[in-house]
């Protein structure tokens, strides 16, 4: 009988450490807890800053200079442009071209002020299209043609744009970026 008992009694210790330990397995303690946190927020850290990282080399936020551009854009504006390679432009888009030196009365020696770096201008043709008539009589248009490598880009506002009316045809390495999208108006 006491040996009955004496396994009875082992029986109800097993089941005791049993209980507890699976007790312990299904319930984490906080230590655990605290590294999955610690695990969760150090991915999401390193997810963010690479989103970060892609924006900052794929997108360009740009401030609008100027009435050049009106009504489709106001001076004060912030717009968000991507960045391309020069061949993948099209008719139509607004581009941001950089390091041109340029006036109202064509190319000069005078670079931009450091308030605006870029300007901003609507694709009129890319190089293999026809001359946009807004240009015919220029020198450098008697082919028809606009060059290989190069764009016509005119201001939405005609009147007080300078564009390839007045300085011709643009190589297309200096675009650097397509807008898609504005972000703010302007005051």
């Amino acid at each position: 009988m006491r040996q009955l008992l004496q396994l009875g009694d082992r029986l109800l210790t097993a089941r005791k450490i049993d209980r507890q330990l699976i007790r312990a397995v299904s319930t984490p303690h906080r230590s655990d807890q605290f590294r999955r946190w610690r695990l969760g927020s150090a991915v999401m850290f390193i997810v963010i800053l690479a989103g970060l990282f892609y924006a900052r080399r794929r997108l360009l936020v740009v401030l609008v200079n100027g009435p050049s551009m009106e009504p489709a854009y106001r001076h004060g504006d912030r717009l968000l442009a991507r960045k391309c390679r020069p061949g993948r432009v099209q008719v139509g888009d607004v581009v941001v071209l950089n390091g041109l030196r340029h006036s109202r009365a064509g190319l000069t020696n005078q670079p931009f002020t450091p308030a605006s770096p870029h300007m901003l201008k609507r694709v009129a043709a890319v190089g293999g299209d026809p001359v946009p008539p807004e240009m015919l009589g220029r020198s450098d248009t008697t082919t028809g043609i606009v060059p290989h490598g190069h764009v016509a880009v005119l201001g939405d506002n005609a009147q007080v744009s300078g564009d390839s009316r007045h300085f011709g045809f643009i190589d297309a390495h200096h675009i650097s970026a397509v807008v898609f999208r504005r972000i703010s108006r302007g005051p």
